[in-house]
C-alpha cells in the first residue's frame, strides 16, 4: 500500500497489496473503477469483512522478530466469491494503536485465478486517535452504497506482488493453503495477471506497466516466485517504535527470495506443496496427479517443484477446515466418511495380505463437542462401525459435522492409536494419485466439498 503518512509500510504478508509507488492520479471515480472490477472479472459483489477473520501469530523468537512482535496483531480473512474468484482482505495492528475498535491499515485484492485480472483496494486512513492511522475493524463491502467514503483505489500494488497476487510467508502458508490460495491455478508464469480498470482508467496501464517490467523465470525449483530485487525496506519509518518492523514475516520472505530466487516447497509435508486445480461445480472435484501434469507440461502453470512420479501416498483438505486426510489411513477400508460412518471387510484383503482389518471405534462432532469413542467388535467378516449401526445403538445428532476413528494397536502401553480423521464426503477415488469426489455419489440434496492435494513423495 502507500507509505501512511510517511510513517510506516504496510508490508503485505498474505500475498496482498505491498504499495510503494505514488499515488497516480485517477481519471475514473471508485464506482466507476468498482464496475470495472465487476466486468472484467465477472462478480457481482464482494462480501463484507471483519478485520478479526483470522489472526497470525509469529514465532515467539526468531532473527528476523522486531522488537515487542513477538505475536502478530495482524489479521487476514477470506471469501470464495465464485469457484475461480477469491477476495482476500487483511487488517495491521488490530488494537495496537492503542484501541479496541481499530486497525492501523487494510488492504483487499480480489483475484480471478483463470483469467489473472486482479483488483486492489485500501482501506482510507484517519487520524483520531493520535499519530497512529486508524482503519474501521469492520468496513462496509467495496461494492456497498458509499463505500467510497471507507475504501480507496489510490494504492500502487506490484512492487511485491509483480510475479502473482499471493506471497506465502513462512508463517501464515499454512493458512493460505487452508483457503486453497496455494497453487490453485493463479497465474505463474506471469502470462496473464494483470490489474483491471475502467477504460479512462489511468491506474491500470501504470499498474501492469508495473507489472509488464517482470521477467519470470521458470520455476525449476520453486513455484512461488517474486520480483527479484524488491525495494522494500524492512524497517519502519521514525515515530512508531523506535524504527521496529511492521510485518517480520515479509522481511523474512524477501531474505529468501534474495538468496534462493523463489519461496521453495521446502521438503515433503511443507504446506507450500498443497495443490487446488478445480472445485465441485460441476460433476465433481478431481484432484489427480495426472491432471496436474497435464497443466505442467502444457505451460498451465508451472508445478515442478511439486511434482514427483510415484507418491507413496496422497493427503488432501477440505477448504475453509483444518483436518487433513491420508489416503494410507483409509485405502484398506470400504467407506470412511461422515455419511456412512466406517467399514472394513476382511475380503477386500488380498489373500495372502499379513493383516486384515483391525478394531476400531468412532466418533463424531455434534455441535461442535465429539461424541464418545463407540466401537463394535471385529469379526470374521471385519469391522462394521457405520454410522447408522452406531445411530442405532448410542444414538446421534442428526447433522454431525466430522469423523474421527481410531484403532486398537497391540502394544503394551499403547492400546488405541492416535485420532484420525475421515472425510465428509464419500470418495470415487482417493489413493496415492489423488482424489475424485463426484457430486452424484452424495447424498440427496448435498455435494462434494472444495478438496486440495498434497502428494507424499520419497
Amino acid at each position: 500500500m502507500s507509505f501512511k503518512q510517511g510513517l510506516f509500510n504496510t508490508a503485505a504478508a498474505v500475498g496482498l497489496v505491498l504499495g510503494l509507488l505514488s499515488a497516480p492520479a485517477r481519471a475514473e471515480t471508485f464506482d466507476q473503477y468498482v464496475q470495472a472490477c465487476k466486468d472484467q472479472l465477472g462478480f457481482t459483489s464482494i462480501p463484507q469483512f471483519s478485520c478479526k477473520g483470522t489472526q497470525f501469530r509469529f514465532a515467539t523468537s526468531g532473527e528476523y522478530l522486531g522488537l515487542n512482535f513477538s505475536e502478530s496483531d495482524d489479521f487476514v480473512a477470506h471469501r470464495r466469491i465464485t469457484g475461480n474468484i477469491e477476495a482476500v482482505f487483511a487488517c495491521r495492528w488490530v488494537g495496537r494503536n492503542g484501541t479496541s475498535n481499530r486497525a492501523v491499515g487494510g488492504e483487499m485484492i480480489v483475484h480471478n485465478r483463470k483469467t489473472g485480472g486482479t483488483c486492489f483496494f485500501e482501506l482510507k486512513d484517519t487520524f483520531e486517535n493520535g499519530a497512529y492511522p486508524q482503519v474501521p475493524l469492520n468496513p462496509v463491502s467495496p461494492t456497498s452504497s458509499g463505500a467510497s467514503n471507507t475504501w480507496t483505489t489510490n494504492t500502487g500494488c506490484t512492487r511485491c506482488h509483480a510475479a502473482g497476487p499471493y506471497i506465502a510467508s513462512p508463517q501464515i502458508v499454512d493458512t493460505l493453503a487452508k483457503f486453497g490460495l496455494m497453487n490453485d491455478g493463479h497465474d505463474t508464469f506471469n502470462k496473464k495477471y494483470h490489474a483491471v480498470g475502467a477504460t479512462n482508467s489511468t491506474i491500470a496501464p501504470k499498474l501492469n506497466a508495473e507489472l509488464a517490467k517482470v521477467t519470470q523465470p521458470v520455476c525449476a525449483n520453486a513455484c512461488h516466485v517474486m520480483r527479484g530485487s524488491p525495494a522494500v525496506p524492512s524497517q519502519v519509518g521514525a515515530g512508531l517504535v523506535f524504527g521496529a518492523v511492521v510485518m517480520p514475516s515479509i522481511n523474512h520472505v524477501i531474505d529468501d527470495i534474495s538468496l534462493n530466487g523463489h519461496m521453495p516447497p521446502g521438503k515433503t509435508f511443507s504446506n507450500y506443496r498443497w495443490l487446488n486445480r478445480d472445485e465441485p461445480a460441476g460433476t465433481a472435484d478431481s484432484e489427480n496427479l495426472s491432471e496436474f501434469e497435464r497443466d505442467r507440461t502444457s505451460g498451465k502453470q508451472d508445478l515442478s517443484a511439486l511434482y514427483c512420479g510415484s507418491p507413496l501416498y496422497s493427503q488432501i483438505r477440505r477448504l475453509d477446515s483444518d483436518p487433513v486426510f491420508s489416503s494410507n489411513s483409509t485405502a484398506t477400508r470400504r467407506t470412511f466418511n461422515l455419511h456412512d460412518g466406517l467399514v472394513c471387510k476382511n475380503s477386500d484383503f488380498p489373500a495372502n495380505h499379513p493383516f486384515k482389518c483391525l478394531d476400531t471405534q468412532t466418533r463424531y462432532l455434534c455441535d461442535g463437542v465429539w461424541t464418545p469413542w463407540r466401537g463394535f467388535p471385529t469379526d470374521s467378516a471385519g469391522d462394521d462401525e457405520s454410522r447408522s449401526r452406531y445411530q442405532a445403538t448410542w444414538g446421534l445428532c442428526s447433522n454431525p459435522t466430522d469423523i474421527q476413528a481410531r484403532q486398537v494397536v497391540p502394544i503394551s502401553g499403547a492400546p488405541w492409536s492416535d485420532p484420525f480423521y475421515g472425510p465428509r464426503d464419500r470418495f470415487f477415488q482417493f489413493n496415492n494419485q489423488g482424489m475424485v469426489c463426484r457430486n452424484a455419489d452424495q447424498p440427496a440434496g448435498k455435494s462434494c466439498s472444495n478438496y486440495a492435494v498434497r502428494f507424499i513423495c520419497n
